[in-house]
């Protein structure tokens, strides 16, 4: 946390003072559901969060509500990891673990079955609270530029398990489409089916989904990776 503040501090009063305020990028990482720094943590330095009812991951390696803001402040990036560890929250990990050995205790059952879907519905639920989280702590269209996917692809270590090489992104964008558009809204985080419409801002869900999947990797990669920017600081 201390080298973030420092970090922005000198974004702000060394760089953006004199124009030259670089996009900030934020990869491999989730959003911790945290207001700000003071929000105290899930617990003591050092612990796992095991007993804590949360449905985000609240490790402050992940993004708290400040670093969202800084992002988009900057015009960057928010690279979603698609990591077991670091994305879903204590709850859905107890969730996903107790599935888990019932299926190894017997993988080619009806039950098994059932559990995977579970597992699977409760993935696309921990993505969907990730990325509207974020159009909700920037709550502007814009909050839709930043988002994407900092994953890895095949080199993913703990992955989700229905997503784990760069091959599964197309099912996994067809699946956050079908989940959002089904989705009644998110109870755990009290994210209602009204809020979440209204922070689309107009767009659809798949044009949202395409977005994060590539369309704002590559404008991005457009607006910055070439020798104007990179040399003179000339945005395209």
């Amino acid at each position: 946390i201390r080298s973030r503040k420092e970090f922005y501090k000198m974004w702000e009063n060394e760089y953006q003072s004199i124009g030259d305020g670089f996009p900030i990028i934020s990869s491999h990482t989730a959003v911790n559901g945290r207001h700000d720094y003071h929000d105290p943590p899930s617990f003591e330095e050092g612990e796992k969060d095991e007993f804590d009812e949360s449905f985000f991951n609240k490790s402050s390696i992940n993004m708290f509500d400040p670093d969202i803001e800084m992002i988009h402040k900057s015009n960057g990036l928010f690279g979603l990891i698609l990591n077991e560890a670091r994305l879903p929250g204590s709850e859905s990990r107890r969730l996903l673990k107790h599935n888990k050995r019932k299926i190894r205790k017997n993988p080619n059952s009806e039950q098994a079955g059932i559990l995977r879907n579970e597992n699977r519905q409760e993935y696309l639920k921990c993505l969907t609270a990730n990325i509207f989280h974020i159009a909700k702590v920037i709550n502007k269209k814009s909050a839709w530029d930043i988002i994407t996917i900092g994953s890895d692809f095949d080199g993913m270590i703990d992955a989700l398990d229905t997503y784990t090489m760069g091959k599964d992104f197309p099912l996994m964008a067809k699946e956050l489409i079908d989940f959002i558009n089904i989705c009644d809204g998110i109870e755990e985080t009290g994210m209602s089916l009204t809020t979440m419409n209204s922070l689309k801002f107009g767009y659809t869900t798949e044009e949202i989904i395409e977005k994060i999947m590539n369309g704002n990797a590559l404008s991005f990669m457009k607006k910055y990776f070439h020798d104007d920017f990179l040399k003179h600081g000339t945005v395209h």
